[in-house]
């Protein structure tokens, strides 16, 4: 979770390219300005940045015209420098014209002076080329367009406000929404249901920002805060930092592939992807995580392709593979059947290790079957167990509370049977925690409750024992 979190700071600049000021250049996209109008378009972010955009070798169409007595026919085409100078045009090939996207979005039917009808570069589309200069300067100095600019530029702000709270929800590991997650935000501070972690900080960031509360309680539904503008997001700072780690592994030229499958909380089988490799940046080595990939071949030969498909996908150069780590089952180490034999057919310097953290579980594992550990480890097991319940958990922390010193731990922590860290973790609280159990144990034992007070004795002969 380092790595990741130390990663996040990465996706800061999904905010700080979003813009505070608007864009500048053209970029390429593919939805055309004219499946946009004034009087049924929401206020939506597609309308600044997916417009479709001609390449800079698109071959504009000539346009005919025949000017002044004297019938001149003149051939003229739009010119792709006119989308530089004019950041706020949007070129229409449907109609082989022009419009301007910010008044397209962000005005209504009516505007000007008496609140005339709008025409060219809105409702109509203009194509007059050899009046066109003139018309693009005179349309960018019209008050209406000015304010459109204007709320072009806050809408980007405001966006940039569901933007961070993803990020701050993911670099606090909080899930970002529960069962109630949808519908509109209000700012009111009397609602007394918890709408998920994402939903709440928004909320609590419009009751100090005007501005942000017009943008969530105004009308219309493009918020971006549903469940799928989350997810959107989600997936764009994943873009942003899968392709941050592709690049320094592709500068290192050398690293080491790592997988583990496991199945998710829903029953789909997935394999965790990381790779190592030395950090020019910081000349140390260093290990991130890559991507979980679902998959539903668990062969040897299935998950090898799927390591090797996934990684030519996220763009990391796979003739630098140099070395595989695993655990040691058959499917994952196995000599000729196994994924590093089948890798190693193709990268031949991808030498295999037995993944060390899986070597020293087994080692863990092992040990505990020694007798003297054993029976150490189950009375921890049986003590944490005895204070689950909330009666006896209060007589625990009272004596936890009440204490001078101040330890760092709280609870008891259940030992686990596969994961040697959490044993680690449950011996090493335990044995922290050792003076206030065992004068919890003493006073329990003293209770009324016989069945209680009985284990309770039970309990503190066994670890006088």
């Amino acid at each position: 979770m380092n790595s990741l979190s130390n990663s996040l700071n990465a996706t800061q600049t999904v905010i700080s390219s979003s813009s505070s000021s608007l864009p500048s250049t053209v970029s390429a996209s593919d939805t055309p300005i004219t499946q946009f109008t004034p009087s049924t378009t929401d206020i939506n972010q597609e309308m600044l940045s997916k417009i479709w955009v001609p390449d800079i070798n698109y071959n504009f169409p000539i346009k005919i015209s025949v000017v002044g007595k004297q019938q001149k026919v003149l051939k003229l085409k739009f010119q792709y420098k006119w989308l530089i100078s004019f950041p706020w045009l949007a070129y229409s090939e449907v109609n082989s014209s022009v419009f301007c996207k910010y008044c397209v979005a962000f005005t209504k039917t009516e505007a000007g002076v008496n609140n005339q009808k709008l025409g060219a570069f809105v409702l109509i589309k203009y194509d007059d080329w050899k009046h066109a200069l003139e018309n693009f300067k005179n349309h960018s100095n019209l008050e209406y367009h000015k304010k459109s600019l204007l709320d072009a530029d806050n809408f980007l702000n405001m966006l940039k406000n569901p933007t961070r709270a993803v990020i701050l929800c993911s670099r606090q590991n909080l899930a970002l929404r529960g069962h109630r997650g949808s519908g509109k935000i209000e700012s009111n501070e009397s609602k007394v249901m918890n709408e998920g972690n994402f939903r709440e900080i928004l909320r609590y960031r419009a009751q100090g920002d005007i501005e942000m509360k017009t943008y969530l309680e105004s009308l219309g539904k493009m918020k971006y805060t549903s469940h799928r503008s989350q997810n959107n997001m989600i997936d764009a700072c994943n873009k942003i930092l899968l392709d941050k780690v592709v690049s320094r592994v592709n500068t290192a030229k050398c690293f080491s592939i790592l997988a583990d499958e496991t199945v998710d909380i829903s029953g789909v089988e997935q394999v965790s992807l990381c790779v190592r490799y030395f950090n020019s940046n910081t000349l140390k080595l260093t290990e991130e995580f890559l991507q979980f990939v679902p998959t539903n071949n668990m062969t040897g030969k299935g998950i090898a392709n799927l390591i090797l498909e996934n990684l030519e996908q996220f763009g990391i150069n796979t003739q630098y593979l140099h070395g595989q780590g695993y655990d040691g089952a058959a499917a994952m180490a196995g000599k000729f059947n196994g994924v590093q034999a089948h890798i190693k057919e193709i990268h031949p310097n991808a030498l295999y290790v037995h993944c060390s953290a899986h070597s020293l579980n087994l080692a863990v594992s092992k040990s505990c079957s020694v007798p003297a550990i054993r029976d150490c480890l189950g009375t921890i097991s049986q003590i944490r167990d005895f204070f689950i319940y909330p009666k006896r958990k209060s007589v625990l922390i009272h004596k936890i509370e009440k204490s001078s010193e101040t330890p760092s731990k709280k609870t008891l922590k259940r030992s686990c049977e596969t994961r040697w860290i959490e044993r680690y973790h449950a011996v090493h609280d335990f044995f922290e925690l050792f003076e206030y159990v065992e004068e919890a144990l003493e006073d329990i034992s003293e209770w009324n409750d016989n069945d209680t007070s009985e284990k309770s004795y039970q309990k503190f002969s066994s670890k006088q024992a």
